[in-house]
């Protein structure tokens, strides 16, 4: 069993070839969005999904918020991944962690 946790903002085509790529493995999908307005989450069929706060305007030096928006979203996902490892009684063989515009082909 693989686990992804994939953190994403706008990426919704990337994100929507990718998960079509994932269900052809034995795998578990975490998938935490920031909010772009969008209502992409709630036509993805996944293990975990959920849509965080955007974080645009909490930063007047807006060179900071790539770095925080990416790493408060793995980390919910890593969490939930772990969660659910716990919940099920499984170990991943793999844990893996995608950003959105990460793009599996094969």
């Amino acid at each position: 069993m693989y686990y992804f946790v994939i953190s994403m903002f706008d990426e919704h085509k990337q994100v929507k070839d990718t998960l079509e790529e994932l269900k052809l493995l034995d795998s578990r999908v975490f998938l935490i969005q920031s909010d772009d307005g969008s209502d992409f989450l709630e036509s993805c069929d996944i293990d975990f999904k959920k849509k965080l706060p955007n974080l645009e305007h909490q930063f007047e030096d807006k060179r900071r918020l790539p770095s925080h928006a990416i790493c408060r979203n793995m980390s919910e996902g890593f969490t939930a991944a772990y969660k659910a490892s716990v919940d099920l009684d499984e170990t991943p063989t793999m844990v893996v962690g995608l950003t959105g515009d990460t793009l599996i082909t094969d």
